[in-house]
């Protein structure tokens, strides 16, 4: 019961809508149960119904534990979101109506005054309207921001709730604005996000969405430029948007693939489902059958980035936008002793400063590095795998990774307290610059060689090593000439194993000066070296706009020797560059395996979901997420 896109640009009344014929517009969400387009909906009526009762396979309490929300809290419990402006965009739950959106404050503990409404005409509304409600809105908001320990961040200050063809609307009009200067028929003004005057962001605008819907059944070009819309206005505006993936529905793109638009955007965070069992190696969800919502993308990218416990996506995304309010509130220091996330040289800006929106611990490079970064590896992660029609093989991970993640989880299950951790180890800036020819970068595409020639020969630093947790947003410039390293340099001494593990994750936005699709974005690397100057291990996808090495022995990969240690980031110059700079955001977290397990991950393990113990420190359719 998708409803369906009608042959309109512009939206012109209730139920003509805008996007791109054949196109639906589907909640992801399950108990919709004449829809059998998208989702297992017997079982899903069921998972709704336990949850309005406060049962269900997981309580809320329980997910709280296993992603990190209640330790995270015991330790900083004045972090809940406060201060912070956030958005959902709901598809209708009806096939008679774009306007069944709405999620009734009260049902989670919100303030009245605290929520607006947009309408699929984009009419907003302080009032929440009971012809307009939604179920589905109502379980996203109740995990996203509902009080009484059932929502992540409850303590948002206001939630601007859209119906989707608003929301689309709204980004579409700002490509337009970007390319003619012009915007669309009906939201000349309107189309602005909240809180901006002439396309100019002020404090206002949200900076988390969350969006539990998909467009199903899109073409390759109609999902590069669903992605172009959203990117832009990420970049632009600093809104990091969480997408649901899609529950086992694929895009119409050749390959097909279940990363259903606007999830498969390169400047969000697109999350999957972690439901802890599986058969032959892929997701099993509780119906018994197996699940396909995997990724890559149709282009080949690595998504979901994150995952999130639950059966259904459109529930697993609003727990992400959750963690990454916390984070947002935390670089802020909103209600916290001070900004947290705040280097050095941001110490002018005062707790809780508008000017904070632009600072470098809430840039949504880094908030999505820090959420990478942060997430636990389930048993069985991997980031080197097969697909042959269809039929998925699992290998051993790789040390020198070219897919950074895991089509399956991403970079893991996503954990509020890790990630705050690592904000929490501050800002630190790269140690050195140095230039390297670009004939002397290897393949890529051939096997990883043990040794670099060229300027990677230099050795670690032994002076004003960068702390071991720790994070750092940066800007790098290639040349025609040669590739730009930033090195990072550490100094691992002895433990009681003598040994370390290692998480870091590296991301950057696509910009749209060159091509949509993969050919578009410059090439950023990720390296490892010893004091030698030898690869120790890399992440050298030229596909993604994102890179993670993993150093873990239970992953299969031999735990780092004391020692000096370069973390190097790398622009490809030359004819792979898009521009002469970029900016990145850099997340690591240095692991004493000997450090006894946080709660949360042995939380997790009670609860029976087999993850790894990670130590502290460290659009045929809009669908609604399952």
């Amino acid at each position: 019961m998708c409803a369906k896109k009608q042959n309109a640009k512009y939206l012109s009344s209730d139920n003509n809508s805008h996007i791109y014929d054949n196109t639906s517009v589907c909640k992801l969400g399950m108990g919709w149960p004449s829809v059998t387009a998208v989702g297992t909906w017997s079982v899903g009526c069921a998972m709704l119904a336990a949850a309005a009762s406060g049962g269900g396979v997981a309580s809320a309490n329980s997910i709280m534990d296993q992603v990190g929300v209640t330790q995270l809290q015991l330790n900083t419990p004045a972090l809940n979101g406060s201060g912070v402006v956030v958005a959902q965009v709901e598809a209708s739950v009806s096939s008679t109506t774009q306007n069944a959106f709405e999620p009734n404050p009260s049902n989670v503990g919100l303030p009245a005054s605290d929520a607006t409404f947009y309408d699929a005409r984009g009419i907003a509304s302080g009032s929440y309207n009971s012809a307009y409600g939604s179920w589905h809105a109502n379980n996203v908001s109740a995990l996203f921001f509902g009080s009484g320990g059932g929502g992540v961040a409850p303590g948002i200050s206001h939630v601007y709730v859209y119906a989707e063809p608003a929301y689309y609307t709204q980004v579409y009009d700002y490509y337009l604005y970007l390319n003619d200067g012009t915007y669309g028929q009906q939201f000349a003004t309107s189309s602005l996000p909240v809180g901006s005057v002439n396309g100019q962001e002020t404090v206002n605008s949200p900076a988390v969405v969350n969006q539990s819907f998909a467009y199903l059944g899109v073409g390759s070009s109609t999902s590069q430029g669903l992605d172009q819309y959203w990117d832009e206005y990420a970049s632009r505006f600093n809104t990091l948007f969480v997408t649901a993936i899609g529950d086992g529905q694929t895009t119409a793109t050749t390959p097909a693939s279940y990363i259903n638009p606007p999830a498969d955007m390169y400047n969000g965070i697109a999350v999957g489902a972690y439901t802890g069992t599986e058969t032959n190696g892929v997701f099993s969800p509780s119906t018994g059958s197996e699940a396909t919502w995997v990724g890559p993308t149709w282009d080949g990218r690595s998504k979901p980035d994150i995952t999130a416990p639950g059966a259904y996506t459109s529930y697993t995304a609003p727990i992400v936008s959750g963690v990454a309010t916390l984070m947002e509130q935390a670089g802020r220091g909103t209600n916290l002793s001070g900004p947290v996330g705040l280097s050095a040289s941001d110490s002018s800006i005062a707790s809780g400063s508008a000017t904070a929106y632009t600072t470098a611990a809430t840039d949504i490079r880094t908030v999505k590095a820090l959420l990478l970064n942060g997430a636990v590896k389930p048993t069985g992660w991997t980031n080197s795998y097969t697909v042959n029609s269809g039929t998925y093989s699992y290998n051993a991970v790789n040390a020198n990774a070219i897919t950074p993640l895991d089509p399956r989880y991403g970079a893991g299950v996503v954990n509020a307290y890790n990630s705050y951790e690592n904000l929490a180890g501050g800002e630190h800036n790269f140690t050195s610059t140095t230039a390297q020819s670009i004939a002397a970068l290897p393949s890529v595409t051939s096997a990883p060689t043990a040794n670099f020639s060229g300027s990677f020969s230099q050795a670690a630093s032994t002076t004003n090593p960068a702390t071991i947790t720790g994070w750092n947003l940066a800007t790098i410039a290639a040349s025609t000439t040669s590739n730009a390293v930033e090195n990072y340099d550490f100094n691992l001494t002895g433990t009681s194993l003598n040994s370390w593990d290692l998480t870091a994750t590296l991301t950057w936005n696509k910009d749209y000066p060159g091509a949509p699709g993969p050919s578009g974005i410059n090439h950023l690397m990720l390296f490892l070296l010893n004091s030698s100057g030898q690869r120790v291990a890399s992440s050298t996808s030229m596909l993604d706009n994102v890179q993670q090495i993993n150093i873990n022995p239970a992953l299969g990969i031999n735990s780092l020797a004391p020692g000096q240690y370069d973390l190097a980031v790398e622009m490809l110059g030359g004819v792979n560059a898009i521009s002469t700079s970029d900016t990145y955001a850099l997340a690591w977290n240095f692991v004493d395996p000997t450090s006894v397990p946080e709660p949360t991950a042995l939380a997790i393990f009670a609860l029976g979901l087999s993850l790894l113990a990670v130590p502290k420190k460290r659009a045929s359719g809009v669908s609604i997420g399952q």
